[in-house]
Formats: structure tokens, C-alpha cells, sequence
């Protein structure tokens, strides 16, 4: 689980280290949907569809508005987000929607595509990446209805997944016990703690 869960947060860290891990992560996925003989993460997919919808609808995970506005329009952070102006100038050519389309596609499909399915879960969790930095840095406050939706839909879907990934690695490690996941980015150290009864 620390090797999976690990993995996910730290692929898109600062430039020079996050073009490394983005690539692990990016194998790493490939090679979840490769594994996934039974479709297990299909079929999570399938069943959740409304959330998984949701987060692939909310602009305001995507990391690209996030980019514009740093980069491009300088927003202080005490203005509000001109969102109208977004669509206009950045997103002209509409890849956030088509994108969305994309990712749509993939869940109504039967998933017989595992590259469009890998892209699909490189989508969703580049939104949670960016709902992760929402909650982290800010943007999501404590006992705040602010993006709450997004934070509880977000929390649902990274369950979801974290754990169909779980039962794909250990089945794929039960088929073959030299099967190898890559490092472990915070592996326990010392003694167990004892569990209280």
C-alpha cells in the first residue's frame, strides 16, 4: 500500500524531481492496467461512474486553470477567479472539455482499450492531485462548505482506487512472487508498535 499510495503523491513534486516521478507514475499505471487481468479497476470505474464524472466536470481541479491564473492572469488571491475569462483565453481550443470527452468515453466503453483507460486514470489523478494541493495549500478550508463536494467525492474515488489497485498487486504477487512495484517512498522503520486489545 506505501509503495502504491506513495507513488501517487509524489509524482508531480517541483520540476527536476517531478518529471522523474510523473514517469514512474505513468509506468506505474501501465502497469496496474496490464496486471488488471480480472478488470477490477474497470468495473470500480463502471459502478462509480457519477463520481467519477464529477471530478472530471469541476474546473476548479483542473490543474491547468490553476496554472493560468499563477502564470497568466496574477490573480492576488483576494480577487475572485474570473473563470469566463478562463474559457475565453485559455481554453479556446477546448481541451479541458475534450478531454472530459475523452475520459467519458473511456467509462462508457467496455474498457477494451488499456492505453485509453491508462490515460483515464492519469486524468483523474492529476484532478485529485490537484484537489490534494486544494487541501494541503489552502484552498480547501477546515468546517468550510467551501469545495466540500470535491473533497468528499475526491476522498470516495482515492479509496475506490487505492484499493482495486491493492487487490491487483497482490494477485499479480501471488502469481509470481518475484513480482517487483518499485520502491517504497516511506518504508516503516524500527520495531512494529504493539496494538492495543
Amino acid at each position: 500500500m506505501t509503495a502504491c499510495c506513495g507513488l501517487i503523491f509524489r509524482w508531480r513534486g517541483g520540476w527536476s524531481e517531478g518529471i522523474k516521478d510523473w514517469k514512474k507514475f505513468r509506468n506505474f499505471l501501465k502497469k496496474i492496467v496490464e496486471k488488471d487481468k480480472d478488470r477490477i479497476l474497470f468495473t470500480v470505474v463502471r459502478e462509480n461512474k457519477g463520481d467519477f464524472s464529477a471530478l472530471l466536470k469541476n474546473k476548479y481541479i483542473y490543474r491547468e486553470l490553476w496554472d493560468w491564473v499563477r502564470d497568466k492572469q496574477k490573480t492576488p488571491f483576494t480577487k475572485k477567479i474570473d473563470v469566463k475569462t478562463w474559457n475565453l483565453q485559455h481554453d479556446q481550443g477546448g481541451k479541458f472539455r475534450a478531454q472530459n470527452l475523452r475520459a467519458m468515453n473511456t467509462m462508457d466503453s467496455r474498457g477494451e482499450k488499456r492505453y485509453s483507460f491508462e490515460e483515464f486514470l492519469f486524468i483523474i489523478f492529476d484532478r485529485l492531485y490537484t484537489l490534494r494541493n486544494q487541501v494541503v495549500h489552502g484552498g480547501a478550508t477546515y468546517q468550510s462548505s467551501f469545495n466540500r463536494d470535491s473533497v468528499d467525492v475526491g476522498g470516495k474515488v482515492l479509496g475506490l482506487l487505492t484499493r482495486a489497485m491493492l487487490e491487483i498487486m497482490l494477485k499479480a504477487m501471488q502469481k509470481n512472487s518475484e513480482e517487483q512495484w518499485g520502491w517504497i517512498a516511506y518504508p516503516p522503520i524500527g520495531p512494529a508498535p504493539r496494538r492495543s486489545s
